[in-house]
């Protein structure tokens, strides 16, 4: 493969091969939430998966929320 660019090369492939995130899928009040466990009891919110809209309009709920991991069923 070339690629022309005028990109220096260690910006352009910086961060690749690294590990993307450890997902896992919880599940709080009837809503699945996709989260990035911190390793401290907590979680950063990803991604919320739930069929009503007024889920995605809560604060406590937005993408990069801190959620306690306790008590929360894994899926």
């Amino acid at each position: 493969m070339v690629m022309w660019t005028i990109v220096p090369a260690s910006l352009l492939w910086d961060g690749f091969g690294e590990s993307s995130p450890r997902w896992v899928e919880v599940e709080h009040e009837g809503v699945t939430m996709l989260v990035v466990p911190q390793g401290d009891g907590f979680a950063r919110l990803e991604r919320l998966i739930s069929p009503r809209p007024g889920d995605y309009l809560r604060p406590e709920w937005q993408p990069g929320a801190r959620i306690s991991l306790a008590g929360k069923s894994r899926l």
